[in-house]
């Protein structure tokens, strides 16, 4: 039995850097890459991307494993071409892991999700960021049982870097477009915001955004090494529609790199994060800033030695790595289940 993990190219930001984080932590434990390109989703015709599929999965025998980084960004036709390809191997195994779902990010109606739960139908197996999303799937048809779940922890961010030296500084730390995050607009607090974007923000004079421009990743594990706190948060719609589900990329990224966090209340991650003592959980950012204004250092050199015991598990792709052999052994341990709704 192979194992082998797709890993799409030509997709930039992060969607391409966890696909390749995930690839990472799989060549490591021996697993094989199945490399595919992002194509435009209509380019083929079907005689076209039928001989597509036969070149992505020309290395697949049977009884293999193949745990599909869902989504490809090449749309849905494409991700069902690749599932029943894959399918079409006399007891293949199939598990799609599922890092967005932009049925539920970008559609506020849902309109595509059914479409999007048919696909998922076809796996032996879902990894999924939280129960939450499990629950939402269910209710839209998703007929895969909760033992045919692995939930995924957190993000991990596998890197030869690690910062442990930070300095007590009462700064909130945050990477993404503005244009998507109209909280830092509306923000007043005192604890100034560290914006690191490609965009600008605009802003009236005396508020406290602070836009430092875009940086690599590795520039960033240096910068945030000064201390403070990521920063992981969205608006009230974005929030309840799809954040509250979804497993954020940063919130990793900010653990490998040894920061505590700051989440909004009612986040699936809350527990982790308050049982390990990794951070702030608050319901405004108002009420985050006031606790950070009132904070000892004594206080935060606490979170940063919670926070370390994690960071050595994210650097090292721990968190992937459980996640990953989790779903192969329910996968092959489920082989007596009927696979429905193909």
């Amino acid at each position: 039995m192979n194992v082998f993990v797709t890993c799409i190219n030509g997709v930039s930001g992060t969607a391409s850097i966890a696909q390749r984080k995930v690839a990472r932590v799989a060549r490591e434990l021996g697993f094989d890459i199945m490399g595919s390109y992002k194509i435009p989703e209509f380019i083929d015709d079907d005689n076209e991307l039928n001989h597509r599929m036969d070149g992505i999965i020309s290395s697949l025998r049977q009884r293999d494993v193949v745990i599909f980084q869902f989504p490809s960004w090449s749309g849905l036709r494409y991700e069902e071409f690749l599932c029943n390809h894959i399918k079409a191997y006399q007891n293949a195994k199939l598990i799609i892991f599922v890092e967005d779902v932009e049925a539920l990010q970008m559609d506020p109606d849902r309109m595509t999700l059914p479409y999007c739960v048919r696909l998922f139908n076809k796996a032996d197996g879902l990894i999924l960021p939280s129960r939450r999303m499990f629950k939402v799937l269910k209710e839209a048809g998703l007929q895969l049982t909760e033992g045919q779940m692995t939930y995924q922890p957190i993000w991990d961010y596998p890197t030869d870097i690690q910062v442990t030296s930070h300095q007590f500084i009462k700064r909130m730390i945050f990477t993404g477009d503005p244009a998507r995050f109209p909280f830092l607009q509306e923000y007043k607090g005192t604890t100034p915001i560290d914006l690191f974007s490609l965009s600008d923000i605009s802003r009236q004079n005396g508020q406290n955004v602070n836009w430092h421009g875009y940086k690599d990743a590795d520039e960033l594990f240096w910068e945030n090494a000064k201390g403070g706190f990521g920063l992981v948060w969205c608006d009230d719609t974005y929030f309840e529609q799809y954040y509250c589900m979804n497993q954020p990329y940063k919130l990793g990224v900010f653990l490998a790199e040894g920061l505590p966090v700051i989440m909004r209340k009612g986040s699936h991650q809350e527990a982790f994060i308050r049982d390990n003592n990794l951070g702030i959980i608050a319901e405004t950012l108002d009420e985050a800033d006031q606790i950070i204004q009132n904070m000892s250092e004594e206080e935060y050199r606490g979170y940063l030695a919670a926070v370390c015991k994690v960071q050595d598990l994210s650097v090292k792709g721990f968190y992937t790595r459980k996640t990953l052999i989790d779903a192969i052994i329910k996968a092959c341990e489920n082989t007596s289940q009927t696979n429905i709704a193909r």
